[in-house]
């Protein structure tokens, strides 16, 4: 956030996605495991959390159900994204971030989810955000991880440019708005310099929880993953075309299982039902298939989240 014009051409650019549409809404699993990580943390009984980046107010929900006697205030660039939070979670209280600098009060907890990746100036924005803890403070940051041996960095390893060293390190297949992708050594170099500590590092997306997160995105959006034409050589572009087409399978057999359980609460009522009566044969199958997938990638969190071998990382901090 370098000036008050960049500032603007955020908030202009982040209202016209929401406007369109951006990131409805986070997957059920994830909003789980930010609840259970939360209940997990010693805490106070009660404090004071910002949700830095609050988006449409989904984590901050997931904050006050986590801890029901905290005070939780969310920030966010977009007025679009803010006024959705107040609907979405009246416990909590939101307003648009103009300045880090005027909010005007200091905070034992700080959560941010998938936000600093977008940031135009990270050492500022840290510095700045550095304002907000209290002394003795806690800082929870999720976002995603370039460390290697996901299978999304794998991924890029089959690429010629897969990992975009003039943005940052950003994957290739990442979103637009992604300025970098850190290691988790670097984000806690980053923290440390200002006596904050680790209390844990944990790790996501090693590789099903990248199958699930994947086959939940649009078609065109999952051949931005496998596009084989920057492949390093021909049998790399083989095996991008063979991961495809796995993934498409596994998102055409999931399909009738989330559609059915997932489109009720989004659809007409009227297109509801006819999607049920058409999917209805296929239901058992999916749904059995969808379960074997989310019991795996739950199973890879529990067994794995300590090997920094994941496409996501989860960084808790104390100090004082």
């Amino acid at each position: 956030m370098k000036n008050e014009k960049t500032l603007k051409d955020f908030q202009n650019y982040y209202d016209q996605r929401y406007n369109t549409g951006y990131n409805p809404q986070w997957p059920v699993e994830q909003k789980q495991r930010v609840f259970d990580l939360l209940r997990s943390l010693d805490l106070p009984e009660t404090g004071s959390v910002l949700d830095f980046g609050c988006g449409r107010g989904e984590f901050s929900k997931i904050i006050k159900q986590a801890l029901p006697n905290w005070n939780v205030f969310g920030v966010d660039i977009s007025s679009i994204a803010v006024e959705d939070a107040k609907k979405n979670c009246q416990e909590c209280s939101f307003s648009v971030l103009t300045q880090i600098s005027a909010i005007d009060q200091k905070f034992d907890l700080v959560f941010s989810n998938h936000v600093l990746e977008h940031v135009d100036d990270l050492g500022q924005t840290w510095a700045e955000m550095n304002q907000l803890f209290k002394q003795k403070a806690w800082f929870l940051l999720i976002l995603p991880c370039g460390n290697a041996g996901s299978f999304e960095y794998k991924l890029c390893m089959l690429q010629k440019n897969g990992i975009e060293k003039d943005k940052g390190n950003r994957f290739y297949n990442e979103d637009e708005t992604h300025l970098r992708r850190l290691t988790s050594d670097e984000m806690n170099r980053i923290v440390l310099r200002n006596d904050f500590k680790p209390v844990f590092n944990y790790f996501n997306n090693h590789f099903y929880g990248a199958i699930y997160w994947i086959t939940i995105g649009k078609p065109w959006g999952m051949w931005a993953f496998f596009n084989p034409t920057g492949a390093k050589d021909f049998i790399s572009g083989l095996k991008l075309i063979g991961f495809y087409c796995l993934f498409m399978l596994i998102k055409c057999l999931k399909f009738p299982a989330n559609t059915i359980d997932y489109k009720k609460a989004t659809m007409k009522s009227s297109n509801y039902w006819l999607f049920f009566v058409i999917f209805l044969l296929f239901y058992p199958f999916s749904k059995l298939i969808k379960i074997y997938l989310d019991y795996k990638a739950k199973q890879e969190w529990d067994k794995n989240k300590t090997k920094p071998t994941g496409s996501e990382m989860y960084l808790f901090y104390s100090r004082g």
